[in-house]
């Protein structure tokens, strides 16, 4: 098998940065798209889900929540930001309140922020299919959002 071919069959990317002073450890993935990102459900709670958070799958229909939250969003929810071409910043409880004010500064039009339940880093972001995992606020988040946001099929 060819480098290329090894490199296309491999559904996963990982990145790992840090800030100036390596405190922070982020981690970029590609997560394959879950076959039920077409359905939509009307109860949330009955959805399943591929990955946690999830880059996709079954979802709500309905305005989408925008700017910062205060709550922690469903997983269905979750996803049908992420279906808008939205990106969804979630941010552990944990966190001291400059991190968390650092990250609710990058609130703007296409980006949502939202406090998160046993996430697997303190901040994870996502977007359609892609997920960035962080010990810490880290400029790889804005890099993210520069090159995630809006790669989605769009609200249905």
């Amino acid at each position: 098998m060819s480098r290329v071919a090894v490199i296309i069959a491999v559904s996963v990317l990982s990145v790992s940065c840090g800030t100036s002073g390596g405190s922070a450890t982020c981690r970029e993935l590609r997560e394959s798209e879950d076959p039920a990102s077409n359905l939509h459900v009307i109860d949330p709670a009955t959805a399943v889900f591929l990955t946690d958070p999830p880059t996709s799958g079954p979802h709500v229909s309905g305005a989408i929540p925008v700017g910062v939250i205060e709550v922690s969003l469903d997983p269905a929810i979750q996803v049908s930001i992420l279906e808008s071409g939205a990106a969804l910043i979630q941010y552990d409880a944990s966190l001291d309140s400059h991190a968390v004010d650092t990250i609710i500064a990058l609130a703007r039009p296409g980006v949502v922020i939202a406090p998160g339940e046993n996430l697997p880093q303190p901040i994870v972001a996502t977007a359609w299919t892609w997920k960035l995992t962080c010990s810490a606020p880290d400029a790889a988040i804005e890099r993210f959002l520069a090159e995630r946001v809006a790669e989605a099929p769009g609200s249905d």
